[in-house]
């Protein structure tokens, strides 16, 4: 209960009694003996001054002995000048310094020597830390990309409030900048002491001050940058109130306003016990005499109330109105010990009753943008010591850090998105998301260069545990800048585990500022290879969102290495050189670098590398220093010989160390005895006895076996259920949705980490404890994502010691899949789809592949079938058809176990997607006879009432086709219009589906001579593209067909309009390079010169000559020689007519050209213009 009676505390007992009414004891509130805790504040410490350096003189100006000087942190401080020209560092002091203790003010005047005490630097030294104080270490300077401001609790400190009160951690200056380089950590202190009887500042004064603070501290920071950084905060208590009222108010500034940049740059917050519907203050009250300290505890108790919780949770979701933040929510498990009046002592102390002082409701209530139930996390401690970790608590420590690394993926691409403008980390593309690394940007950058916005796929494993590997680092670094290198491109090789990935990714890291592009692949398939270099050419704005061919997004990749400066291309984990080679840069000179790691050695030593080298493992002494570094909190407790024998168990493996390194910080918490060795050794033996050596590397193969095994054999359930289902997916990017079927009863009965939230956080958490999966952010930070290595995937396979454990984790695997793998809808493209088929083929295609070894352990169903049949159409729309087929094979052979010859679905699903493999392989006949076989099971299944009876339809069509080209018309007519009686009288059919249809039957009918009915079903389809959002390769085959049949009825103005709007479409969606382009570029030059504008046609003609010379390699259409035949013909008769003789030879030699490479073709003369025609497929007409 509160105490009573006359113990109120008044102004005249300030300077006796002591009293901790806050969320921390800060040194203000100290009582007045020295406390050795005590951090002090040092400033304008001159930028060359390291910390030793600093420890000496103040050791000298403060007449202490040097040991008794702590440096905590020494940072740049660019709020000071703006420049970076001085720097602050926070100290702690063994003993009391008497001249500190005795001064007024707070200067002095620092040199290493007493002879040289007076001529010093001048710097500035308090224990208030008022305003702003950087954290990150000097070294980071180069890495900020986010800036992390801290506010304290009412009463609280910059320093105290976030500091263990027994060890003196304080994690966001001793954990977040090492975990986190990219994050520029400040703490912000204000005077808000309940005993200051001075003080009449309320929450509204707090908040304009911090703005004010904010608004010239990110000047600063901005003067030598092209944008500002993205902001995150930290606010503890009455910090958070705070903190919302003044983006309120910044909210409510002009739109070119800094405070509205501000905002502007705000991604999300970390509110700690924040009472958004008041606290529990009453015990507080009964000693406070203070009427403003009063006040302000009256406002923010939970009973009373005052406005702010009337209207601040409005007025915050409307000034923080953003859909892409975040704001998560801690609250305080632990109840807090009240105050307690000591009679003896006449002080206050927290050994009164123990209340909650901030509900769960109060600190979870309201949130913004990105809101769910992930965002309300609980901690383990009372309202104080929620923001005071210890270095051990990893448990608590761990939910803060996630949500950081959270906001630290999504932050640069959403805040850049909000100005419109490039990503403040260096462009780093890829096929999935942005990087846990953060890359800031080159100063030299042009700012008014448009840049497209992309994300970047870098390993999640950056900086954990890189140690060393300098000779490595500085050999790329001579190779890539040894000019007389005309291609440089640097291969890594090495067995798994040893840090090729890291070793690139370091060289990436350290070298950022030098490459305007970054671009990371998985490389260890073909097909993963594929559909990484199409949605970086998608998110480089080099093809349309529609753009399905694979060669387009080859060529267009190509064409932007040729024409863009200072990139940088990793390929990661090749098997063999053959996978990349189509994707290698043709040009790379001075423009830039190429970075290949790879398992085969034969793959990363020959040519294109220029350069190679092997990795290897580390040395013992190598493998102690990292692995003290990886154990960190615990890294004191450490013996270093039996470190070195930690060492040699895991074969100097980087990986097999920093693995260990998890297991011991989670099991053991030192390394001072045997106990880990002894427990590695028992284990070591058992792997012996139950594993058979599979290789000649069996030393290897038993170190790595017996290091995942104590881990796994460590977990406890479910979290072994889930590794297993990781374990037969793609390694790279496992993104977390894909395991997310929180309430569905029928993930519930296959595995209830796939079911219920809070068991699955558990299991991953545990996972991620034990070093056996890594957390990321893909797709710009929408999506999170995990990465397990495949060692340690190979290691839980190997553990399966039962066929039904092979099911388990086969049917789980698919069962997530299923449920979000995209569908083609009644037949129809899935080309909308493409970004969300990327985030799972490689899945499916790795589930498949461990399905095909393993068929005598696991028995698949329809649901793997189907989701293979959609993605096999995935990979034969982007004309990956080799791919295709390795997909939909295996899904037929299910469908016929499965079915034994009944009708279904999904069997007509494969035979429709399969008929559609062997009609580009040209298999007309095969063709022929999978479709019929697909109507048979569609007709059996579908209604004409059910919408997906269009699925019918499109068989009909496709079959219809096959029909023609085998010269069966009257078949084929018969099928067109079954098909189109389908479209026009059933349910489901969409414009693009209709077109599709129209489109087809038009040009069948053109080819049997029935031209008129041709036109009028041709402008039919064309009438759908009113309707079509998007403009597809479809839609372009419409507008060229139909320009044609213009052209035949001699309509050449209207013809020429329709062939030179297909043309800017199909530059936009397939480049200058495609065929298809090129075809265009030919329709409208002949059209402009059978229209008299013969320079303009003539123009076109040549780009299309020029095209076709670039296409030879895929095959000769006929396009080239027709091309030279026309335009030889077009320059003969011009330069006749004016007496050009150079048109005229030109036009001589282009006719040659065109004569004999008709005769390759078509092994007959050409010897009349009215035959060029007949060199090419009527297609191209």
């Amino acid at each position: 209960m509160p105490p009573t009676g006359d113990a109120k505390i008044t102004p005249d007992e300030l300077k006796t009694t002591s009293v901790d009414t806050s969320d921390s004891t800060s040194p203000g509130n100290a009582s007045s003996s020295y406390e050795a805790k005590t951090v002090w504040r040092v400033r304008q410490v001159p930028e060359s001054w390291t910390s030793k350096k600093l420890q000496s003189a103040l050791s000298v100006c403060l007449k202490t002995g040097i040991a008794e000087v702590t440096i905590q942190s020494l940072a740049t401080d660019f709020g000071q000048q703006g420049d970076g020209s001085s720097r602050t560092a926070t100290v702690t002091f063994g003993k009391a310094p008497a001249p500190l203790l005795a001064s007024t003010n707070g200067v002095f005047k620092l040199s290493q020597f007493d002879d040289y005490h007076d001529s010093g630097p001048q710097v500035f030294i308090d224990k208030d830390f008022v305003g702003f104080t950087p954290l990150s270490p000097v070294d980071n300077d180069s890495k900020h990309a986010i800036q992390c401001v801290l506010i304290h609790g009412l009463g609280g400190h910059a320093i105290a409030s976030f500091t263990d009160d027994t060890t003196g951690f304080m994690w966001p200056r001793d954990k977040l900048p090492q975990a986190y380089p990219a994050l520029q950590v400040w703490t912000y202190g204000y005077s808000s002491s309940l005993l200051d009887e001075d003080s009449n500042s309320n929450v509204y004064e707090w908040a304009e001050s911090f703005k004010l603070h904010l608004r010239i501290h990110r000047r600063l920071c901005a003067i030598n940058r092209r944008h500002p950084f993205p902001l995150i905060y930290i606010a503890h208590s009455l910090g958070g109130l705070i903190l919302k009222e003044a983006m309120i108010s910044m909210s409510r500034a002009s739109e070119s306003s800094e405070d509205r940049a501000n905002i502007l740059s705000s991604y999300g917050c970390l509110f700690f016990g924040v009472p958004s519907q008041g606290m529990d203050t009453a015990n507080i009250l009964t000693m406070i005499e203070n009427p403003s300290a009063r006040y302000t505890l009256v406002q923010l108790d939970q009973q009373v109330g005052f406005r702010l919780r009337k209207r601040q949770h409005a007025d915050f979701r409307s000034a923080f109105h953003f859909e892409d933040s975040q704001v998560v929510h801690f609250f305080e498990r632990d109840k807090t010990a009240t105050l307690k009046l000591n009679v003896t002592t006449n002080k206050w102390e927290r050994k009164g009753e123990k209340v909650r002082l901030v509900t769960p409701e109060s600190a979870t209530f309201g949130g913004v943008g990105n809101d769910s139930d992930d965002n309300s996390i609980s901690i383990g401690a009372d309202h104080s010591n929620m923001v005071k970790f210890r270095m051990s608590d990893v448990t608590e420590i761990s939910k803060v850090l996630d949500v950081i690394d959270r906001f630290l993926q999504a932050a640069p691409t959403v805040i850049n998105k909000r100005f419109g403008h490039q990503s403040s980390s260096s462009p780093a593309y890829s096929a999935f998301g942005k990087s846990p690394l953060l890359l800031p940007p080159p100063e030299t950058r042009d700012s008014s260069e448009a840049t497209p916005e992309l994300p970047n796929n870098l390993p999640c494993f950056s900086g954990d545990g890189f140690y060393g590997r300098e000779a490595i680092l500085s050999k790329i670094s001579r190779h890539f800048n040894d000019h007389t290198v005309q291609n440089p491109a640097f291969g890594l090789y090495g067995d798994g585990g040893v840090g090729k990935t890291q070793i690139a990714l370091k060289y990436v890291h350290e070298h950022s500022r030098q490459y305007e592009t970054i671009i990371w692949i998985y490389a260890d398939t073909s097909d993963k290879v594929s559909s990484a270099c199409n949605l970086i050419a998608r998110n480089l704005n080099i093809v349309d969102e529609m753009t399905s061919d694979a060669d387009v997004c080859r060529e267009r990749l190509q064409k932007w290495y040729r024409e863009h400066a200072g990139w940088i291309l990793v390929f990661d984990n090749v098997e063999t050189i053959a996978d990349i080679l189509p994707y290698w840069p043709n040009v790379i000179g001075k423009k830039g670098h190429i970075i290949v790691t790879s398992r085969n050695p034969a793959a990363a030593r020959t040519r294109p590398l220029t350069d190679r080298m092997e990795v290897e493992c580390f040395s013992v002494t190598e493998g102690v220093e990292l692995l003290i570094s990886e154990l960190g909190d615990i890294s004191s407790h450490v013996d270093r010989t039996i470190a070195e024998e930690v060492v040699k168990r895991a074969g100097c493996l980087p990986l097999a160390i920093n693995h260990m390194a998890s297991y011991i910080s989670e099991h053991h918490g030192s390394l001072m005895d045997r106990r880990f060795l002894d427990e590695f050794d028992k284990q070591e033996n058992l792997v012996l006895d139950e594993h058979v050596a599979t290789g000649t590397n069996w030393d290897y193969e038993k170190t790595l076996a017996t290091c995942w095994t104590l881990s796994i054999d460590s977990l406890r359930d479910p979290a072994p259920e889930l590794l297993d289902i990781l374990a037969l997916y793609d390694p790279d990017v496992i993104v977390c949705k894909l395991l997310e079927h929180f309430q569905d009863t029928e993930a519930e009965a296959l595995c209830k980490a796939l079911s219920d939230q809070q068991t699955q956080f558990q299991a991953l958490s545990s996972l991620q404890r034990f070093s056996l999966v890594k957390r990321r952010a893909v797709r710009g930070g929408v999506l999170e994502a995990f990465q397990i290595h495949r060692l340690i995937q190979d290691a839980v396979r190997r553990r399966w010691d039962s066929d039904q454990r092979w099911q388990q984790a086969f049917d789980r695997a698919i069962y997530c899949l299923s449920k979000l793998y995209p569908r083609q809808v009644n037949g129809g493209s899935m080309v909308a789809s493409y970004p969300d088929c990327a985030l799972y083929n490689t899945h499916i295609v790795s589930i498949l592949r461990h399905y095909s070894k393993n068929k005598s352990k696991i028995r698949a169903n329809l649901g793997f079938a189907e989701v293979l049949a959609h993605c096999g159409w995935y990979f034969y729309e982007r004309g990956q058809i080799a791919v295709a087929e390795e997909i939909l094979t295996p899904a037929k052979s299910i469908c016929d176990r499965e079915t034994l010859g009944r009708m279904n679905k999904t069997l007509a699903l494969v035979y429709n997607n399969l008929a559609g493999v062997y009609f580009s392989k040209e298999l007309v006949q095969l063709c022929a006879e999978t479709m019929k076989i697909c109507i048979q099971h569609r007709k059996a299944c579908l209604d004409r009432t059910n919408p997906e009876i269009q699925e019918l339809a499109m068989a009909y069509s496709n079959y219809a086709n096959n029909l023609s080209d085998l010269g069966h018309a009257k078949e084929a007519n018969t099928y067109y219009r079954k098909a189109l009686d389908i479209r026009e009288n059933c349910p489901g059919c969409t414009p693009d589906l209709m077109e599709h249809t129209l489109y087809n039957f038009a040009f069948f009918l053109n080819t049997i001579g029935q031209v008129d009915e041709a036109f009028e079903y041709m402008e039919r389809a064309l009438v759908q593209h009113s309707a079509i959002s998007h403009v597809s390769g479809l839609s372009l085959y419409t507008l060229y067909f139909y320009g044609n049949l213009l052209w035949d009825r001699e309509k050449f103005e209207r013809a020429c309009e329709i062939h030179k709007n297909c043309l800017r479409e199909r530059t936009k969606i397939e480049g200058t390079e495609h065929y298809m382009t090129g075809s265009s570029m030919y329709r409208v030059g002949e059209l402009l010169c059978a229209m008299e504008s013969q320079e303009e046609g003539i123009s076109h003609l040549r780009q299309a000559l020029e095209n076709f010379r670039l296409n030879m390699e895929n095959g000769d259409k006929g396009l080239l020689p027709r091309t030279c035949l026309r335009l030889g013909k077009i320059l003969i008769d011009r330069g006749s007519s004016i007496g050009d003789e150079r048109s005229v030879l030109e036009g001589e030699e282009l006719w040659k050209e065109g004569i004999s490479l008709a005769w390759s073709r078509k092994n007959k003369r050409i010897t009349s213009i009215d035959e060029v025609n007949g060199l090419v497929d009527n297609t191209f007409w």
